[in-house]
């Protein structure tokens, strides 16, 4: 059975979900260093996919304050969004987004933001109601 929840970023389990992020991510052509100096910060929430305690698929929150003009909002910043290779095409990506969605919701953010390959998943986070920002 798969369970889906919210943790509080913890050291300890670190490793596994970096273990988890590097044999399942899929290809990228920053370099790790690039990857982990420019766009992660440590994240202040997971999300946890589990089948039987096995660790299955996560996505990382990063809660911010984004000032524009003499408005600040509370923003959620979706990344990390992985899925064990065996256990994709199964709706669990979408659960989880939709997990972190209702997360940020009820600690009242005001906005989610996610960077991703349009081109590749953005179908993905359609459904789950976000959409591309127009370039200028």
């Amino acid at each position: 059975m798969m369970h889906f929840k919210v943790v509080k970023f913890d050291i300890n389990h670190k490793n596994e979900w970096d273990t988890l992020a590097e044999l399942n991510w899929g290809e990228h052509t920053d370099s790790d260093n690039e990857i982990k100096n420019n766009f992660f910060a440590t994240p202040d929430y997971v999300v946890e996919a589990r089948s039987n305690n096995d660790l299955v698929g996560i996505i990382l929150l990063d809660l911010r304050e984004v000032v524009i003009g003499s408005h600040t909002l509370n923003a959620g910043m979706i990344g990390g969004v992985v899925v064990k290779i065996d256990h994709r095409h199964q709706g669990i990506a979408h659960q989880m987004l939709e997990e972190a969605i209702n997360f940020l919701k009820n600690i009242n953010i005001d906005l989610a933001l996610l960077c991703t390959d349009v081109k590749r998943l953005g179908e993905l986070y359609h459904k789950a109601g976000f959409s591309p920002l127009k370039k200028p």
